[in-house]
């Protein structure tokens, strides 16, 4: 999809917000764009099995809506990356 950012080099629990940066090898690029659905947070477990049907099978990493910006903002998008090598 053209869109790049680094690859973190630890686990991000929550993320405000990511710099885009040029795709090119050790890179994380957008493989996929999701909307979820529904007017209560629906739990970690279902929402990571929303991801896992609605990413592709290359994806390596997420960002995805958390509790309290589904809840206090409206945030149901998520986005799948994989890593360029």
């Amino acid at each position: 999809m053209g869109d790049c950012i680094e690859s973190p080099g630890f686990d991000v629990a929550e993320v405000d917000s990511v710099d885009d940066v040029e795709c090119g090898p050790g890179a994380l690029e957008v493989v996929a764009r999701l909307q979820l659905e529904g007017d209560e947070y629906p739990g970690d477990d279902a929402i990571q099995g929303m991801i896992g049907e609605g990413c592709p099978v290359e994806t390596v990493y997420t960002l995805g809506p958390t509790q309290d910006s589904w809840e206090k903002v409206d945030d149901r998008r998520v986005v799948c990356f994989m890593r360029i090598d």
